[in-house]
């Protein structure tokens, strides 16, 4: 996941990250940051197809790449929602958590895996998740899950959770 980070936080910083981060929030209301969450979200769900990587490579792609191929899996979505969140609003941690007072102090990548542990890698699946500070609960934001989030959720066997 350190590979995501470095790819999130450079994306924050990126003019077609920017641009297209403006444009999905654009009819939100101002400082409404947990609906600009949301719209990130919902636009990577609608623009970017969910597209595996190619057989035994592990790609972590720069968000604007995940933006301009309009294509990319798991990380790659997470990181796009992620560099998404930045270039709104800064790239630090507690940047993210004062600034998006709505969202919460916590945003995290989660490594997620669907087998009992074992072998080299019990981890198959990553997606970004913010602490809700009205329930104290986790908020998944997973554009491969979408409406079957809570089925997903259901099977997880291990995770792992990196804030970012």
């Amino acid at each position: 996941m350190a590979a995501m980070q470095k790819m999130a936080r450079a994306g924050e910083t990126h003019p077609d990250i920017r641009r297209w981060a403006v444009g999905v929030v654009r009819g939100v209301t101002p400082k409404d940051y947990l609906s600009e969450v949301a719209a990130l979200y919902y636009a990577v769900c609608r623009q970017i197809r969910y597209t595996k990587d190619p057989a035994h490579t592990e790609l972590v792609n720069h968000p604007a790449v995940t933006l301009q191929q309009a294509a990319g899996d798991c990380d790659d979505q997470a990181d796009l929602i992620r560099a998404g969140m930045g270039a709104m609003r800064g790239s630090t941690r507690a940047a993210l958590g004062a600034a998006m007072g709505a969202v919460g102090h916590q945003v995290q990548f989660t490594a997620v895996g669907f087998r009992e542990r074992g072998g080299p890698d019990p981890y198959s699946h990553v997606f970004l998740r913010f602490r809700d500070p009205a329930t104290g609960e986790w908020a998944i934001a997973d554009p491969v899950a979408g409406p079957r989030t809570r089925q997903m959720v259901g099977k997880i066997k291990t995770l792992k959770g990196v804030d970012v």
